[in-house]
């Protein structure tokens, strides 16, 4: 869960270099850079985002599917996204 919104060219180059066993990641998203919420999608290497408008109150969050990678690296990019934002 993201605490705040992430800057998106940050965001997908992070998407763009995930490990070979990440299969799939998907979520919602804000980012810092438009006024706009996000659902993204990640399979077969491509990643896809989508504009959207969530009915009620729907929190930001990425969920990444696969085997055999370290869960902790992933967080902690996703941390320093957040972090990048902050200063």
């Amino acid at each position: 869960y993201f605490t705040q919104p992430v800057n998106s060219e940050a965001f997908e180059r992070l998407i763009a270099e995930l490990p070979r066993d990440v299969y799939r990641a998907k979520g919602i998203l804000s980012f810092s850079d438009t006024s706009s919420r996000f659902w993204f999608q990640y399979a077969y290497r491509e990643s896809d985002y989508m504009k959207i408008t969530p009915q009620g109150d729907v929190p930001n969050v990425a969920v990444f599917i696969g085997e055999h990678f370290d869960q902790t690296v992933i967080r902690n990019q996703l941390l320093e996204l957040e972090a990048i934002n902050e200063s």
